[in-house]
C-alpha cells in the first residue's frame, strides 16, 4: 500500500453515471476499486483524469 492510499479522492457521493464514472469523484469504477493498490505515480495519474473529468464536466454544465 501506498503512502498516500488514505488519500482518496472520495467525497461520499457515489454514483455511477452511464460512462461508470463516480459523480462525486470522477473516478471509473477501477480506479475507485484499486486506488489503495495503486503506486503514487499512478495516483497522480489518476487525479490528473480526475482533474480533466471535472473540468469537462463543468464544460458540459455551463454549455447547455
Amino acid at each position: 500500500m501506498t503512502a498516500s492510499a488514505d488519500l482518496s479522492p472520495c467525497i461520499g457521493c457515489c454514483r455511477l453515471d452511464d460512462d461508470k464514472i463516480c459523480k462525486g469523484c470522477f473516478r471509473s469504477i477501477d480506479e475507485i476499486r484499486d486506488w489503495r493498490f495503486r503506486s503514487e505515480d499512478e495516483q497522480q495519474k489518476i487525479l490528473q483524469n480526475v482533474a480533466d473529468r471535472r473540468t469537462q464536466n463543468l464544460q458540459t454544465l455551463f454549455s447547455e
